[in-house]
């Protein structure tokens, strides 16, 4: 491992009980000259568990197939775990490996199985037996693997990547970006998010936001649930929703205080009959107020706020940050544009003179300003019997949500809602929302409703409200905003109702694409987050809100 990278890669093929994972973790630690990220992807059968290392237990329960990203050491050592067959896992990855732990003893090992490999490593790439086994050598020299003479007499075999051909252009500028200066526009759930994981990283990241404070949008909602979607197929959506929140629980066990900024508490899902309803053990609530306050919270972030971005201009490969009046905001060789509704207007203006992707203005004309109202109250001081004994302990949601008993300077809160408004008129209808809200809240749980109708009647119920942003499918773009080998410029945005689901993994994403690291997903996956990913008529169904 080397200071001189951002990051380094490690792909073992054979995960089996963790225990090399676990040397390469201490290994790193205790590297003075190691890099600012470690990533270790273990690929592991669905039908070959092993007990999990003590260190990384805690963070893998109930793991089903496919990719599962945890993050460990204050964010700096992520492991990506891959359950499946051996050749699913490996050509769903898009990763060039510095260091590959190589299984010689497992018969999946052909000839195509071993180029898939070789994809994934970049000249230099050092390929090590992780297990006793007859190597297949004549198959891996085929592969573009030569053999490394030994140091010592009983080291340990060791290939090298060094194939004979040239690597085709598109390899060798495989996540190309340099570690500089990155600007943020957005300091909310999305902007917050990409400036954490690239200070992780070593970058300088200015974030610039209209508001004065972070979080001044719909960011800054009271409580939202951090739950994940289901669907009857297991559709892309509840399985990116699902990684998702499992990594965002993650980055609130690391950074907030947990009974008062976050709680994993489960959530129980109304879904009525057929189905019945649904326990969610990995979920909870957050105040994403508190986690973007936290994310910014690091010494290679600034923020500056009052600081809306009205021009960018790029000379000799820096871009040049203008606001209100022309003045100059921040200067940075990378820009994330993160400010959901707010990046249309400002991709429309650099189209002259910035060859942005092609389809981006056309999808971002697609875009939606969704209006949300949360209504909240003052929880009663005997709740279990203002609800006829049926108060609930922890949020509820499916048409609508219910959480309880949060702790907040007013006293002890609870919050229903949300709405979800397209019209301006309905939008200033406060009251016509709380009604909406109420009734909602009466399906979802009827003691509860009941218990509160006088609250509502009375007008005393609080509102907070604010718009999200919702692309042409409901998905996040995430991803170049330009088709050249080396683009600077970059977009996350579009979390509509599931910030709290997709951000994190969206930020994950996005530094995978910059670096060239491995993906918290599978690639097919990655792809239905793709910014480059053609538009697609959006369902008409509809689904839960939790703001």
């Amino acid at each position: 491992m080397t200071a001189a990278r951002a990051t380094w890669s490690v792909l073992d093929t054979a995960f089996g009980d963790g225990s090399q994972f676990t040397a390469c973790w201490h290994q790193w630690r205790n590297d003075p000259q190691r890099a600012a990220m470690l990533h270790y992807v273990g690929i592991q059968s669905a039908t070959d568990r092993y007990p999990w290392p003590a260190e990384v237990a805690r963070f893998c329960q109930d793991l089903g197939s496919g990719f599962h990203r945890i993050l460990l050491d204050d964010g700096q050592v992520s492991l990506t775990l891959c359950i499946g067959p051996l050749q699913s896992m490996l050509a769903e990855q898009a990763l060039q490996a510095d260091t590959v732990l190589f299984d010689g003893s497992d018969a999946a090992w052909d000839k195509w199985a071993l180029k898939a490999l070789a994809k994934l490593c970049r000249r230099g790439t050092l390929l090590r037996a992780s297990t006793p086994g007859t190597l297949p050598a004549a198959l891996l020299e085929d592969a573009g693997f030569c053999l490394n003479t030994p140091a010592e007499p009983q080291a340990p075999t060791e290939y090298r990547y060094d194939p004979r051909w040239n690597l085709m252009h598109s390899r060798k500028s495989h996540g190309s970006a340099t570690v500089s200066r990155c600007a943020v526009i957005g300091a909310g759930m999305a902007g917050a998010s990409v400036a954490h994981v690239l200070a992780l990283r070593g970058w300088a990241v200015s974030v610039l936001d209209a508001c004065a404070e972070p979080a001044g949008g719909a960011s800054g909602l009271p409580v939202g649930l951090v739950v994940p979607h289901v669907s009857v197929d297991d559709s892309p959506r509840s399985r990116m929703s699902r990684n998702g929140t499992r990594l965002m629980l993650l980055h609130a066990q690391r950074l907030l205080v947990e009974g008062l900024d976050w709680g994993h508490t489960g959530v129980m899902e109304r879904r009525g009959a057929p189905e019945g309803d649904l326990w969610h053990p990995m979920a909870g609530w957050i105040k994403p107020g508190r986690l973007v306050q936290e994310w910014l919270r690091h010494p290679a972030i600034a923020f500056v706020g009052n600081a809306p971005v009205r021009q960018l201009t790029q000379n000799e490969g820096v871009w040049t940050l203008h606001g209100d009046q022309g003045q100059l905001l921040a200067q940075a060789e990378h820009v994330v544009f993160a400010n959901a509704y707010g990046c249309r207007e400002l991709l429309h203006s650099m189209a002259s003179t910035v060859e942005l992707e092609g389809d981006v203005l056309a999808k971002s004309d697609t875009w939606q300003e969704l209006h949300g109202l949360l209504s909240y109250g003052m929880c009663p001081a005997d709740p279990q019997r203002a609800a006829n004994g049926m108060w609930p302990t922890g949020p509820v949601n499916g048409d609508g949500s219910f959480v309880p008993n949060i702790h907040t300077l007013q006293g002890l809160l609870w919050f229903a809602g949300s709405t979800f408004e397209t019209q301006t008129a309905q939008v200033a209808d406060i009251a016509e929302q709380h009604r909406a809200n109420h009734a909602r809240l009466a399906s979802l749980l009827p003691e509860v409703g009941a218990a509160l109708a006088p609250d509502f009647a009375a007008g005393t119920v609080q509102a907070w409200s604010a718009t999200r942003c919702a692309t042409h499918d409901r998905l996040p773009l995430v991803g170049p905003l330009q088709t050249n080998a080396t683009p600077s410029l970059w977009i996350n945005a579009g979390m509509g109702s599931r910030g709290l689901s997709f951000s994190a993994l969206c930020a994950e994403l996005l530094a995978s694409q910059m670096h060239g690291e491995p993906l918290p997903v599978e690639a097919q996956l990655a792809r239905g987050l793709d910014s480059m990913r053609a538009r697609r008529q959006r369902r008409t169904t509809t689904e839960t809100q939790t703001f």
